[in-house]
């Protein structure tokens, strides 16, 4: 018995319906119209296309996450607060000109009434790997007899796990 009345967190999904009636001085009016509180599910924590993304540098690349009908996702650039990337989209493009290193990004699932998947957003992780230069690949110069045959193997202490490309 008060002026407001608060319902209880505990509600499942679904429609509620309340009434209100008021009394003074032990005298009881009329029920009010019907009061309906529907109470929408939270959407479920965003699931990724590929939690770990590689690119190049100048290379952007499009982080997803499984469409959902009625959810729409945003992007952060933290797992709390942070600034807002992209509204409404199940995908996010990286910029290019992102440096060589680690990001991570966020994406949370929203739903029509408002209400945000409750277990956090999830993150997605980007490393962008540098591109070597010349300087940075070595090969031995070699002499061979005709008829012989010359392995050249590169190496580089720059380029982690390096696929080389003769041309």
């Amino acid at each position: 018995d008060s002026i407001a009345f608060v319902t209880p967190t505990t509600l499942d999904s679904g429609t509620y319906t309340y009434f209100v009636r008021a009394s003074r001085n032990g005298c009881t009016g009329a029920a009010s119209a019907p009061v309906q509180i529907t109470v929408q599910e939270t959407p479920s924590t965003p699931v990724a296309d590929n939690n770990n993304v590689s690119t190049c540098l100048n290379t952007p690349v499009t982080l997803s996450v499984k469409a959902v009908a009625g959810v729409q996702f945003n992007w952060y650039e933290a797992a709390t607060g942070g600034a807002k990337l992209v509204s409404n989209n199940n995908t996010y493009t990286t910029p290019a000109n992102l440096q060589a290193g680690t990001y991570n990004f966020y994406v949370e699932a929203v739903n029509a009434g408002n209400c945000t998947n409750d277990s956090g957003r999830t993150k997605i992780t980007l490393t962008v790997d540098s591109a070597s230069t010349a300087a940075d690949i070595t090969a031995a110069d070699m002499t061979v007899c005709a008829g012989d045959v010359a392995v050249l193997t590169p190496t580089t202490a720059t380029v982690q796990s390096p696929v080389f490309k003769w041309y």
